[in-house]
C-alpha cells in the first residue's frame, strides 16, 4: 500500500480534536444568528474565531464542526440578505462597507481551504486502504489441469477480464479521491484576489482588532498556502505511484501486454488519469 510520507505531513495531522470550551465558543456565535441585523457582525465573529482555530493550535477538527455542524447551512446567503435589507433601509449600497466584504472574502477562503483539508483526509483514507496490487479473482480457478483446451482459455479470459474489472473499480476510486483533493486544494491557490488577500485600504489601521485580525491573515498565509503547495504535489505523485504499481501489476496478471495496453483496457479516454502521466 502507498501512503504519503508520514514524517512530511506530521504537523498537518497532528490536528487536535475539539474540546468543550471550542464548542461553548462556536454555540455563542449562535446568539448572533437570532436576528437577522445581527447577522454582518455574526460573520466577522465567525472569522474571528475560524481564525483563533486554526492560528492558536492547529485546530482544524473545530474548525470544521464549527463550519459543517454548527453555523447554520445557509448562512452566508443569510449574511448577503441581511446586508442587502439593510443598505435598503438606510439608502446606502451593500458594497459601501468594505469590512463587509473582507470578512465575505475571508470566510470563503478558509471554507474553501476546509473543504480541501477534508478532501486530502478522504484521499489518504483511499489510498490507504486500496492496495494497488491486491489479489483478485484470478485465483478463483486454481486446477486449470483438469480443463480442456477449450474449457481452459475460457477460464483464462474470464480471470483476465475480471483483473480489468478489479483494477478499473480500484483505479476509478482512487482517481475520484485524488481529483477532488487536487481541485479543492486548487481552488485555494487560485481564490479571487489571493487566498486570505483582502482589500483593506478603506479599513482603519488604527483598530487594535484590525491589526490583530490583519497579523492573523498574514500568519494563516505563511504557514498554510506552503503546506497547500506541498498537500497537492504529495496527492499527484503518490497517486501518479498508485497508478504505476498498479498498471505494474496488471501487466504482470494479464500477461503478454504492455503498460499501454493495459491502460487502454482499463480506461479508454484519451487523457487516461490511471495513466501515471497524468499526474
Amino acid at each position: 500500500r502507498l501512503e504519503p510520507d508520514e514524517e512530511e505531513m506530521e504537523d498537518y495531522h497532528d490536528v487536535p480534536e475539539p474540546t468543550l470550551l471550542d464548542e461553548r465558543k462556536m454555540r455563542a456565535v449562535l446568539w448572533l444568528c437570532v436576528n437577522k441585523r445581527h447577522m454582518p457582525e455574526a460573520l466577522i465573529v465567525a472569522n474571528t474565531l475560524l481564525r483563533q482555530f486554526l492560528v492558536d493550535g492547529n485546530k482544524v477538527s473545530s474548525a470544521q464542526m464549527f463550519l459543517n455542524t454548527i453555523l447554520p447551512e445557509d448562512f452566508l446567503a443569510t449574511v448577503d440578505a441581511a446586508s442587502l435589507e439593510d443598505g435598503m433601509e438606510t439608502d446606502e449600497p451593500v458594497e459601501s462597507s468594505p469590512q463587509l466584504q473582507n470578512a465575505r472574502s475571508e470566510f470563503v477562503a478558509i471554507s474553501s481551504y476546509l473543504e480541501a483539508a477534508k478532501a486530502v483526509d478522504d484521499w489518504k483514507n483511499v489510498i490507504a486502504c486500496t492496495d494497488a496490487t491486491a489479489a483478485t479473482s484470478t485465483d478463483a480457478i486454481s486446477d486449470k489441469g483438469k480443463l480442456n483446451a477449450k474449457e481452459a482459455t475460457i477460464a483464462v479470459e474470464l480471470e483476465r477480464r475480471n483483473v480489468i474489472q478489479d483494477k478499473r473499480k480500484a483505479s476509478q476510486k482512487v482517481v475520484n479521491a485524488a481529483e477532488t483533493a487536487r481541485k479543492c486544494l486548487l481552488k485555494v491557490l487560485q481564490h479571487p484576489g489571493g487566498w486570505l488577500l483582502t482589500d483593506d485600504e478603506e479599513v482603519d489601521e488604527g483598530d487594535d482588532k484590525e491589526r490583530a485580525r490583519r497579523f492573523e491573515l498574514h500568519e494563516l498565509r505563511t504557514r498554510l498556502l506552503p503546506a497547500v503547495v506541498e498537500l497537492y504535489q504529495d496527492v499527484c505523485i503518490t497517486t501518479a505511484s498508485w497508478m504505476d504499481q498498479s498498471l505494474d501489476d496488471a501487466v504482470q496478471k494479464l500477461g503478454d501486454i504492455t503498460k499501454a495496453e493495459a491502460i487502454t483496457r482499463i480506461d479508454d479516454s484519451s487523457d487516461s488519469p490511471i495513466s501515471s502521466q497524468y499526474w
